[in-house]
């Protein structure tokens, strides 16, 4: 149990930072085929079976919020203070994987296409980024939503976890190129404060007020 919590913050180690994989991650640890399989089965086994399920993701799921929360300060901390050099190592971080990406590919129409419609979808994120999302302050955290930088926050949030699952790519890179993942690192930590301010008795505000100030 407690291994499979440690396995688990390294996944969520590895999910937030640009250009590593989680899910190669997991398989590396050698648990990936099981989340796989209780991911995709869990609502369509009998109640035994669930049990069994809850018993292994329990310990993988709790370690990678807790390798998330305790990262996403760390680099709060770095881009704060230090973002060239951040944005230097994550770049260092996403050259080594682009070889992989290409090996043994065979340039066809097909992928050509595919390669040239990601990069359409990425661009026009971006400029719905520019144009309709709210911009960060000056402490990081987007203090209001509009309806279509809210859907572009929820089609983001989609394509990385979507991401996270696969090995080889790294959701958190996907949303560094969406534009959003320097916003959702410091919500995470803005929200962590708030909750710990609540839990003290430090805090005025609700708990939902908390969970999305």
């Amino acid at each position: 149990m407690f291994l499979l919590f440690l396995k688990g913050i390294g996944i969520g180690i590895a999910n937030i930072m640009p250009g590593v994989s989680g899910g190669t991650l997991a398989v590396v640890f050698g648990v990936y085929d099981k989340l796989i399989e209780v991911i995709g089965s869990f609502f369509s086994v009998n109640k035994e079976k669930k049990l069994e399920f809850l018993k292994f993701i329990s310990p993988i799921f709790l370690g990678a919020g807790f390798g998330i929360i305790i990262f996403a300060k760390i680099l709060q901390y770095l881009y704060v203070n230090f973002p060239t050099l951040t944005g230097i190592g994550f770049l260092l971080l996403i050259l080594p994987s682009i070889p992989l990406i290409i090996k043994n590919e065979k340039f066809n129409s097909k992928n050509c296409f595919s390669l040239l419609s990601g990069i359409i979808i990425t661009f026009i994120f971006i400029l719905l980024g520019a144009k309709y999302g709210n911009k960060i302050s000056q402490i990081g955290i987007v203090k209001s939503f509009t309806l279509l930088y809210s859907l572009k926050l929820f089609f983001s949030g989609t394509i990385a976890a979507g991401a996270m699952i696969i090995p080889g790519i790294s959701g958190s890179l996907l949303l560094l190129m969406l534009g959003e993942y320097y916003n959702i690192i410091f919500s995470i930590n803005n929200c962590i404060t708030n909750l710990i301010s609540l839990i003290k008795g430090n805090s005025s505000m609700s708990f939902f007020e908390t969970i999305t100030n």
